[in-house]
């Protein structure tokens, strides 16, 4: 369970980066990957990865599958009305 998320104007799902139990280095290395996909909320210091990121640096296949079916399932969730349906 994630204890804080959200999902911005883009559909981007965001996720609690130390609830996932991400590293200051396993951020590092999203970031340098891609720098959008990290995000430090300015008001509490909290910091939130992409749900792409985590996907794409889970490193197996089946596991990817999985994730992504989470996700798309928290969208369809958070947005029972969208244009996802």
């Amino acid at each position: 369970m994630v204890t804080s998320l959200g999902v911005d104007s883009d559909q981007r799902l965001w996720l609690e980066a130390a609830y996932l139990g991400y590293s200051p280095e396993g951020l590092e290395k999203i970031r340098r990957d891609d720098e959008t996909m990290v995000f430090t909320y300015p008001l509490d210091g909290c910091v939130y990865v992409d749900a792409q990121a985590v996907i794409k640096h889970c490193g197996s296949p089946e596991m990817e599958k999985r994730l992504v079916a989470v996700k798309d399932e928290l969208l369809d969730r958070l947005h029972p009305s969208n244009f996802r349906r």
